[in-house]
This record gives structure tokens, C-alpha cells and sequence, in this order.
């Protein structure tokens, strides 16, 4: 009996080690439960689908977790994903391939915008044969513009009159002045007419006269410069050398003033004969059929003296006073009347009132502007006698201000016997000073400077 009990037993032992054993085996099943969430992992590069390439399927769906045999549906697939992006490179450098022919074909039009802008787009006349590109406007009056026009690579100023409706006397006048302008030619001091041409077309009827262009005219310059007295004789004498040429071959022009002088490589010259008119040799003055010109520089004959007809006299010495009132305008910083405003006060004024002469040191400057306004026109003097004025010769009339009487015996000595380097000394003194101060130097250097006994004999003779 106690062996039975003792194989029941180990038998009880047996069948319990055994169910522990089967027990123990039972926890390693689990494992693969614990590790399906490894294997969810590739359901998180999904993401990464709708934004490569978003399927409209896929993008609004949530997947549930996969069972144990969908994770390797799921690595199947991410292959042909991860291969996808391999293609879209195709796709995004197509575009990328076309901007660069653009951007080559988009400057060629920029050029040929420019291009167009820059020749045919410009308005263009022909004179003769030759082809002018306009450029900006220079300046305008009456019917008439003048631009500013290129040709063959040189720049002109081309002069275009609207005749269309216009009388035949305004006509004429244009005509006139292109005559005259011809007659001028090869003048210094003087505008040159490059070339003209009158049309009457289906275009309308116009005048193109080309002439040469200036840089600035003399009225921009006096506004934007310092009145210096060199200055002021230096461009005194240059407007009159100018007008000189004119009154030689007895042409009034009309109509002086500070922007009718413009600057050509530095030079002074004459513009705008439109008024400006020939005298006949067997006359003083010319008749004209009505008042032209700018009232600042109109004489008073031209405004007063009327015949038949609404008529004027104007003689040569009508462009005298309007370069005396240039002169009162570089000297004063305005012409004689130009300070009234009523149109009708200032004629009247130019008939009749005092003009008003501020004390200046230069008193040959001050004597010059008085005769040029003279409201006698007879008794004024003429451009070949301005030149001649004690004003434009500084050296002599200075020297005869400070040495009174000795004047002649100085002049001939400096001309003489004086040493060249104190004669230029001299000169630019005078030329950059006030007579006084000038006067002053001048005596001091003939005391330091002169090496001659002449020199020494005059300071001491003072």
C-alpha cells in the first residue's frame, strides 16, 4: 500500500511539473503581441504619402491597426512609395528647364523696346534728305518750337514753324529771318544756319530751319553765376562784338536781351533774327507794322514813335538801348523798369521816368550805362564807340584816373619801356579789381617793380 501511495504521488508530481512546465511555456506566446507595435511603425510614414504625392483615397482615411500579416502588406508597399520620388525629380526639373530660354528672350524684347523707344518712337523730320531725331524741347514762341534733333551722330537745334492758317506777312517774316540768317553766315558772334527747308504737304504746311545748338543761354549763366567786374566786362564786350556784325550789314535785330545770347563752346552768339529786319542803305531807321519784341529791353522809339498805319521807327540805336539794359541788369541784378509788374506802368515808365542809378565804384561802368539810355536815340553812341569806351580799356583810363595829368606820359612808358612781367602785373590787377583798388596796386607795384628809371621818374612825379 505505501508503494501505491508512493507511484500516486510521484505520478501527482509528474502531472504538476508538467503543468508548470506548460505554465512556464505559456509566457513566451506573448512576445509577438508585444512586438506588433513595432511593427505599426511603417503606418507613420504614411504621412509622408499625402505629401509627396497626396491620393485623394488615402489622405482622408485613418487606417485601424493592422493584424500580424497586413505589417508585411505594409512593407510590401512602402518599395513603389520610396520609387515614386524617383520620377517627380522628372517632374519638377521640367519646369525649372523652361524659365532659362525666358530669361534669354526677355532682354532681347527689353533691347528692342529700347531700341524702338530710342528712334522710331522719336518724332523725325527731314530737311532735304536728312533725317532728324527730335529730342526735348528747347524753347518756344508763337507758332514756332525749337527742339533740340540729332543727325549723323551730331546734335543740332532745329527750328519748326506751324504756317498752317498763319497770314502771309507772318510768313514772310519767317522768310526773312532765314535770309538774314544766311547773309550772317560764316560770321563770328552769329548763330550758323545748318540748313532749311519749306514744306506744304498732306502733312500740313511748316518751316524747318536747323542750325547749330548751344550749351546754356546767357540769361541761365547770369542767373546761376557771380556778377564778378571781370566778368561783367568780359561779357560786355563779347555782346557787343556780337551785335557789331549785325550792324554792319545794317540789320536791326530787335529784340537783345540776355536769352537770345547763348554759349557756343564757350562763345557768345546771336540767335533769334524772327523780329530783326535790314535797314536800306539810304535810310537810318526801318519801318515796322507793329511794336515788337521784350518790353524788360525795348527801347522807347519802338514804343513812342508811330507813324501811319500803326507803324514804327526803329534805328540802330534801338538795339544800343537794349544793351544798355543787359549792362544795368549784369551791374544791378535787374533791368531799369523791371521791377513794375503792370505792363502798361512799364511802357510808361520807359517813355518817361528817371531810371535810378545805385553809386558804383567803377564810374566808367556807370558813365557807359547812362549813354547806352540815353532816351534820345540820336545821341546815343554806337556799338563801334562802346567798344572804344574808357570802360573797356582799363589799363589806360584807370591809369589817367589815378595820375591825372601824367596820364599820356604813362601810357606811353608802360608801352615802351616797362618790363613785360609788370605790364601783365598791371593787367590783372586792373582786370580783377575795382577801379580804386586797382588804381592802388598798381601804384604799388611801378614803386617795388620798376627796374627802368621811367618807372621810377612817374611814381615819383605822383
Amino acid at each position: 500500500m505505501d508503494i501505491l501511495e508512493n507511484l500516486k504521488r510521484k505520478r501527482e508530481l509528474q502531472k504538476a511539473r508538467q503543468q508548470q512546465k506548460q505554465v512556464s511555456q505559456i509566457p513566451p506566446q506573448p512576445s509577438p503581441v508585444k512586438e506588433q507595435p513595432q511593427k505599426l511603425s511603417p503606418v507613420k510614414q504614411e504621412p509622408q504619402r499625402s505629401i509627396q504625392q497626396p491620393p485623394p483615397k488615402c489622405s482622408p482615411i485613418k487606417l485601424p491597426p493592422p493584424s500580424e500579416t497586413k505589417p508585411q502588406e505594409h512593407r510590401k508597399k512602402p518599395s513603389p512609395i520610396q520609387n515614386e520620388p524617383k520620377e517627380l525629380p522628372a517632374i519638377v526639373k521640367r519646369p525649372k528647364q523652361s524659365p532659362p530660354v525666358l530669361q534669354q528672350s526677355l532682354p532681347v524684347q527689353q533691347q528692342q523696346q529700347q531700341s524702338n523707344l530710342y528712334h522710331p518712337g522719336q518724332k523725325q523730320y527731314s530737311v532735304h534728305g536728312k533725317v532728324y531725331t527730335i529730342g526735348c524741347e528747347l524753347g518756344r514762341g508763337g507758332s514756332s518750337r525749337v527742339y533740340e534733333a540729332k543727325y549723323n551722330n551730331k546734335v543740332f537745334a532745329i527750328k519748326v514753324v506751324d504756317l498752317e492758317n498763319v497770314d502771309q506777312k507772318i510768313i514772310d517774316g519767317y522768310m526773312a529771318e532765314v535770309e538774314l540768317l544766311q547773309n550772317l553766315q560764316g560770321e563770328v558772334g552769329i548763330i550758323q544756319l545748318e540748313d532749311y527747308e519749306l514744306k506744304d504737304d498732306e502733312n500740313g504746311r511748316e518751316l524747318l530751319v536747323v542750325m547749330e545748338k548751344g550749351e546754356n543761354d546767357f540769361q541761365t549763366f547770369l542767373r546761376s553765376s557771380d556778377r564778378s567786374p571781370h566778368m561783367i566786362r568780359y561779357y560786355w564786350e563779347s555782346m557787343l562784338n556780337c551785335v557789331k556784325v549785325v550792324h554792319s550789314k545794317n540789320i536791326v535785330h530787335s529784340d537783345l536781351k540776355p536769352a537770345n545770347f547763348i554759349f557756343v563752346k564757350s562763345k557768345l552768339k546771336l540767335i533769334d533774327f524772327g523780329i530783326a529786319s535790314a535797314i536800306p542803305t539810304d535810310l537810318t531807321s526801318i519801318v515796322k507794322d507793329c511794336q515788337a519784341g521784350t518790353l524788360n529791353y525795348m527801347s522807347p522809339e519802338s514804343i513812342q514813335h508811330r507813324c501811319e498805319d500803326n507803324k514804327v521807327h526803329v534805328p540802330l540805336a534801338s538795339d544800343v538801348w537794349s544793351l544798355g539794359c543787359i549792362l544795368y541788369l549784369m551791374v544791378y541784378g535787374t533791368p531799369p523798369f523791371g521791377h513794375i509788374t503792370s505792363q502798361v506802368a512799364k511802357m510808361n515808365a520807359v517813355l518817361s521816368k528817371d531810371i535810378e542809378y545805385k553809386p558804383i565804384e567803377d564810374e566808367q561802368l556807370l558813365n557807359c550805362m547812362q549813354q547806352c539810355l540815353q532816351r534820345d536815340y540820336q545821341k546815343r553812341p554806337t556799338v563801334t564807340q562802346l567798344l572804344e569806351h574808357p570802360y573797356l580799356k582799363p589799363v589806360q583810363s584807370e591809369m589817367s584816373s589815378f595820375f591825372g595829368r601824367n596820364s599820356a606820359t604813362m601810357t606811353s612808358t608802360l608801352n615802351e619801356s616797362a618790363d613785360e612781367d609788370i605790364l601783365a602785373q598791371i593787367e590783372a590787377e586792373v582786370r580783377k579789381n575795382t577801379p580804386k583798388t586797382a588804381a592802388k596796386n598798381v601804384s604799388r607795384i611801378i614803386r617795388k617793380g620798376g627796374t627802368s628809371t621811367s618807372f621810377n621818374s612817374l611814381s615819383t612825379t605822383k
